[in-house]
């Protein structure tokens, strides 16, 4: 039988050998999975696509990649290329807009600064400190709008959600007043005649802002951005284009403000049609390497992503900077590639570059998936090698109680009144009327409110739902572990369980804090309602007074003890919590 019973002790401790390595190799899995797409998500956003496309009055077309401006003729041919750092910029710009002068507005899409610029020799004015001056800094994101009938500049202050007015050497000349219809991260904003249009993003519409003198008028919803044209989760505006035709083309994106759709209004504001997705594939045939490749490109997150348009000879020009593209829609409705041969192979250059380092943040995510593969096997394999394991004790019972004293056959026992479970049925009660409060005036303000994204702050309601099964739990709990006992004859500590078993331990293998008694493998944790049990006299005559005094130990003593016996039974933990940062880290990476 001993020989049998070491066998299998050899048998099992091999086994968890292997477990360990297993862990080990899970745990540096993650670390590499982490730091790949920490990598790759990180180089991957630095490379900047075709944000922004403008054009100036004599029809040329300006297209701003990669931290640099391309000049074409209306013909598509590149006759000039400026690298924006020379005006000091060295990110990314949210908006771009060519001067009748000559000059160029730039609004930096990190600090929001303002500058106007003369491309050729280099020299700029910061205008956007003389603002901060007169109505406090500007926010990220800015877009502008010229009217050059007047000479003065308009801003859509995204981040401060209002609109600004000023002169083209800084003076502001008015704010909008954020009354009874206010902006919410205004996207984009163009002068049309005696009025302002404004994607009035978080709002949902394409708003209309009249212009009085130098002041701002009235506003009023001109289109709407949820109509049965748009896709789900598709309706905030994050830009739009007044067509020669009249008519209106709005950038319909998702919350992120990415992966819009193109759909073309009338002129009094009715949704027209959706205008194709030039993303997509132009043959309905689809062979199997194009089936791979539309997968490859989903799993990338590899889709369109129009962020600017321009307009020119009837010619509909997207700046796409996901999939690194600029597309022009020809009048017959097809789309093609915008740029001469030089700029499209730029452009495919900077293409090849993110998909590479995209395949490596692919690469990561994968190797993070593998790593907790490996890591919940090796913890269910360890798991069940212990629970296979009969002498080795793996159970930690903790037991939250007011203690009653009780004299039995020579043994002074603790155990558990009913004051405890009618006190913790009570606060379930409680909880749980406030919790149900709690959910109703988080629904009311929902209904009743007049936020347009309401439906966004839902959120709450999980706080009293968690809180009342919290409640639940600890009930249940105090109901399970108030059937234990611990007792002394002043020679063994015995402990009665649930089901009747009672076990007694020397009083050489006890040790105490004022709070709990280790008996053995395993914590019993009594509180009282009015502190210590230490500080209760009577308590002091029974249980506690027949203990040793050499084997009470205080709270940081106690906490050392818990940390090793529970590493001592469960070798997992030594891999299982840097294991587990290391996969949380990976997840925030990948979102």
């Amino acid at each position: 039988m001993a020989k049998a019973s070491r066998h299998i002790s050899r048998k099992a401790e091999k086994k968890s050998r292997v477990i360990n390595r297993m862990a080990w190799v899970a745990l540096l899995l993650a670390l590499l999975g982490t730091l790949l797409l920490s990598l790759g998500q990180y180089r991957s956003s630095r490379i900047s696509g075709p944000r922004l496309a403008a054009t100036d009055q004599v029809g040329q077309i300006y297209i701003v990649s990669d931290r640099t401006a391309y000049v074409f003729d209306d013909g598509g041919v590149r006759r000039e290329t400026v690298a924006l750092s020379k005006f000091g910029i060295h990110g990314d710009v949210s908006d771009f807009l060519p001067m009748p002068g000559g000059d160029w507005l730039l609004a930096d899409a990190e600090t929001a600064q303002i500058k106007r610029c003369n491309p050729k020799g280099g020299e700029c004015l910061l205008l956007s400190d003389r603002i901060a001056a007169s109505i406090g800094k500007l926010k990220p994101p800015i877009r502008l709008t010229l009217d050059e009938a007047t000479n003065r500049l308009f801003i859509a202050d995204g981040g401060n959600h209002r609109l600004v007015a000023l002169r083209l050497n800084g003076d502001v000349l008015d704010t909008s007043n954020p009354g009874a219809d206010p902006f919410k991260a205004p996207a984009q904003i163009r002068v049309d005649g005696e009025r302002l249009l404004v994607a009035d993003s978080r709002n949902r519409r394409l708003a209309e802002v009249a212009l009085l003198g130098d002041r701002f008028g009235a506003v009023r919803t001109f289109a709407y951005a949820e109509t049965p044209l748009a896709r789900s989760g598709h309706v905030y505006p994050n830009g739009f284009l007044h067509r020669a035709n009249g008519s209106y083309v709005l950038i319909n994106a998702d919350g992120s403000g990415h992966h819009g759709d193109l759909i073309e209004y009338g002129a009094a504001g009715e949704p027209l049609r959706m205008l194709p997705d030039y993303g997509a594939p132009s043959s309905s045939h689809l062979t199997l390497a194009g089936l791979l490749g539309l997968l490859d490109n989903y799993l990338l997150g590899w889709e369109a992503d129009p962020q600017s348009l321009v307009e020119t000879e009837e010619r509909l020009v997207v700046a796409d900077p996901s999939l690194m593209q600029v597309n022009q829609q020809s009048i017959g409705g097809e789309w093609q590639q915008f740029g001469d041969p030089v700029f499209l192979a730029d452009l495919h250059e900077l293409s090849a570059a993110k998909r590479g380092w995209m395949r490596w943040r692919q690469f990561g995510g994968l190797t993070l998936f593998a790593a907790l593969l490996l890591g919940m096997v090796a913890m269910a394999r360890g798991l069940w090698i212990e629970r296979s394991a009969v002498d080795v004790p793996t159970r930690l019972v903790t037991r939250f109680a007011a203690p009653t004293m009780v004299l039995q056959n020579g043994v002074h026992w603790i155990e558990a009144n009913g004051s405890t479970r009618r006190f913790a049925a009570q606060v379930l009660a409680s909880v749980t009327v406030l919790s149900l409060l709690f959910g109703a005036g988080v629904i009311l303000s929902l209904i009743w409110g007049n936020d347009a994204d309401a439906h966004a702050d839902w959120w709450p309601l999980w706080l009293p739902l968690a809180t009342a099964a919290g409640a639940a739990a600890c009930l249940l709990l105090l109901r399970r572990f108030a059937r234990y006992r611990i007792g002394t004859d002043g020679h063994v500590l015995y402990l009665m369980e649930p089901n009747g078993i009672q076990r007694s331990i020397a009083l050489t293998n006890v040790r105490y804090t004022p709070h709990r008694i280790w008996v053995g493998s395993r914590w019993m944790t009594y509180r009282t309602p009015i502190g210590e049990l230490f500080r209760r006299q009577e308590l002091r005559r029974y249980v506690f007074s027949l203990l040793p005094a050499s084997a009470r130990m205080n709270e940081w003593e106690a906490a050392q003890e818990v940390l090793q016996l529970a590493l001592a039974h469960h070798p997992w933990l030594r891999w299982a919590l840097p294991l587990s940062s290391v996969l949380l880290i990976g997840v925030l990476f990948a979102r």
